[in-house]
């Protein structure tokens, strides 16, 4: 028997829970408070066969150095303790246990009002601390109160000799998992636990994680500006399961978008929240493909209103706006944004993630919750065989709070599935267009001004010109007087190719401005000839017989 038994009234079962969600351990409170629910036989006994049913070890507790392993069926456990150490008790289990491990602690003791001081206080305390504090191990949390029969004696919350009482009294199963553990893990222990205790009155509480379920529709089309919105068209898409997810299709690098949309938000979980701050944010999915595009804080999001009160009674309308600052490309040279260009468009995923930022204070168990399962009138009433107050824990509320993190958190309430489809800007296509169009002009230019016939001059030692007209690839011959070929040229635009059967002592190529040295050297001739451009001469229009 202990003062946890008589400020509580309730059995408390916690479970720390593996990965895998399977088999957990099981801890017994053998206070002496308990022997009233081992009265009931029949209920205590099935109680019991079905949650060790799952166990892997069980262990009791409940004076200071009495947390030691039980082999035998927990029915036989010897409830006489007079003190419940239930932080120190989850303390040693915690060093035999391993991270992922779950345990089920089924006590009597939890509910405190924080005045009865002594020993067992600060237990309690350390059992508070082991579940709120920043460096808890637990990562999951949860309680089942539930009732059973119940004839013995209940305790006020000081010593004293009690009152004798028959009839259902509460009892609460605890949920608490070590870390790491898995969301999805928790819920399927949580369906676990509850297909044991189907046949007895209970309600689930989950305390950590927050459970963000909720009951929510995306009301009304989304709402566009056109002022900001460029090229991108976004709506909502329903799945086959139902799920809308936002789309967002034909948003172009560097182009920006604004809109906004509606959601209403009724809170399914056992918590009423209020007057949080709201937030909202855009997650994508940084994957492999997305290392090129810059995508830090693109978004800029608004919540209206800024604080809510989000209840399981009545529905939270909210507007979520959101606007962003144009994408654009990473660190890349110019081809490495035009192999990307060449993609046309690319598929990233994410979430739009509705949140509230709180502390435990304003994190409140609801109404139809405290209505039903805890008792709120005075202390003096607790040793009293009275079904109001033995059928409900004592400060339920209040004993949930304590197990809230205590320092405040940002933690999710709702989720939006997002596809945002981006298309490459075409500034690198358009610039490779525009390079290669100038490109061919300038060869066409080029080829125009080569393939035009032009007019030279070859003047010989003597000052005798023989005029030269050639077209692209048009050759000229030089002869002897005899007929016998002396060279040729040949002309490809840029200049004339130079071929002769004798030695030839200038270049092959020549242009413009250019000699020709050619010697025989069987008689030790030389000839040389000047090669230039035909000039137009001016017309010269004086007449020596006009009288001036």
């Amino acid at each position: 028997m202990t003062w946890f038994v008589k400020t509580g009234l309730l059995i408390t079962t916690v479970w720390v829970c593996p990965i895998w969600a399977g088999d957990y351990d099981v801890m017994l409170d053998a206070s002496g408070s308990m022997r009233g629910f081992k009265t009931e036989t029949e209920t205590w006994q099935k109680l019991l066969t079905r949650l060790e049913s799952s166990a892997r070890n069980k262990y009791q507790f409940g004076a200071r150095h009495n947390f030691k392993r039980v082999d035998a069926p927990l029915i036989n456990v010897r409830l006489r303790d007079q003190e419940t150490y239930l932080g120190e008790a989850l303390k040693d289990w915690l060093t035999l246990s391993k991270p992922g491990d779950v345990v089920v602690i089924i006590t009597d003791n939890v509910a405190d009002t924080g005045d009865t001081g002594g020993k067992s206080g600060q237990s309690q305390q350390l059992f508070y601390d082991l579940l709120s504090k920043i460096e808890s191990p637990f990562s999951h949390i949860a309680i089942f109160p539930l009732t059973i029969p119940f004839q013995g004696k209940v305790y006020p919350i000081s010593r004293g000799k009690g009152q004798f009482y028959q009839g259902r009294r509460a009892l609460s199963t605890y949920a608490i998992a070590r870390t790491p553990f898995y969301d999805e893990d928790f819920q399927r222990l949580r369906r676990q636990i509850e297909e044991k205790i189907a046949d007895f009155d209970h309600q689930y509480i989950q305390i950590k994680p927050f459970d963000s379920k909720t009951i929510s529709g995306l009301v009304g089309d989304i709402k566009i500006d056109p002022d900001s919105t460029k090229d991108a068209n976004v709506r909502f898409e329903a799945n086959e399961d139902g799920i809308k997810r936002l789309v967002v299709r034909r948003l172009r690098l560097g182009h920006e978008m604004k809109f906004s949309f509606n959601v209403n938000i009724q809170s399914s979980s056992s918590f009423e929240l209020q007057d949080v701050e709201l937030i909202a944010k855009i997650n994508l999915n940084k994957a492999e493909n997305t290392r090129h595009i810059t995508m830090e804080d693109n978004f800029t999001t608004q919540v209206n209103p800024r604080r809510a009160t989000i209840s399981p009674v009545g529905l939270q309308d909210i507007t979520i706006s959101f606007e962003n600052k144009p994408f654009s490309f990473g660190d890349l040279d110019f081809f490495d944004k035009l192999a990307f260009t060449m993609r046309n468009t690319m598929t990233i995923q994410g979430t739009i993630e509705l949140e509230f930022n709180a502390s435990r204070e304003h994190m409140k168990l609801s109404q139809g919750i405290l209505q039903s399962w805890s008792y709120e009138g005075e202390v003096s009433q607790l040793d009293q065989p009275n079904a109001e107050v033995q059928e409900k824990v004592y400060q339920l509320g209040e004993l949930v709070k304590r197990m809230l993190p205590e320092k405040t958190a940002i933690q999710k309430l709702h989720s939006v599935p997002v596809t945002l489809e981006l298309r490459y800007p075409v500034g690198p296509i358009l610039t490779v267009i525009l390079a290669a169009l100038l490109l061919i002009g300038f060869l066409y230019w080029l080829l125009t001004r080569i393939q035009q016939g032009k007019e030279y001059i070859l003047e010989d030692d003597m000052g005798d010109e023989i005029p030269v007209a050639l077209g692209l690839g048009d050759k000229y011959r030089h002869d002897f007087g005899d007929g016998e070929s002396l060279f040729s040229l040949s002309y490809w635009g840029l200049g004339f190719w130079v071929k002769t059967d004798f030695q030839l002592r200038s270049s092959r190529f020549i242009s413009n401005g250019q000699a020709i040295r050619i010697s025989d050297p069987d008689t030790g001739d030389e000839y040389n000839w000047q090669l230039r451009e035909a000039t137009t001469k001016p017309v010269d229009d004086y007449d020596q017989d006009m009288d001036w």
